[in-house]
C-alpha cells in the first residue's frame, strides 16, 4: 500500500517515525510532504525517509495564508500523482 504523511511540525517527524518503520519493514510504501521549516527537512534526511517539500514556512499572517492554498495543491499534485492507498 502507497501512504502519503503530512508533516506540518518538526515534532510530528519524532511522533510518525516508528510507524513509518514498522510500515516499510512491512512492505508498504510511505512518501511524507513537508514545508521548510525550522528543523523538519533536516530530520527528514537523518532518517531517511522519502519526502517531498512543498513551499518555505511563513511568517505574516498574509504569508501563512497564502501559503496555505499553495501547499494544499501541491500536496493534491503529489497525492495525485504518486496514488496513494493503491
Amino acid at each position: 500500500m502507497k501512504i502519503l504523511i503530512d508533516i506540518g511540525h518538526p515534532a510530528h517527524v519524532h511522533f510518525f517515525k516508528g510507524t513509518v518503520k514498522d510500515l516499510s519493514d512491512k512492505g508498504h510504501e510511505i512518501l511524507m510532504v513537508t514545508r521548510n521549516k525550522e528543523m523538519t527537512v533536516d530530520l527528514l534526511k537523518k532518517y531517511e525517509f522519502n519526502y517531498i517539500t512543498v513551499g518555505e514556512h511563513q511568517t505574516s499572517m498574509t504569508g501563512k495564508a497564502l501559503a496555505l492554498l499553495q501547499f494544499d495543491y501541491r500536496i493534491y499534485q503529489v497525492a495525485k500523482n504518486s496514488d496513494p492507498i493503491s
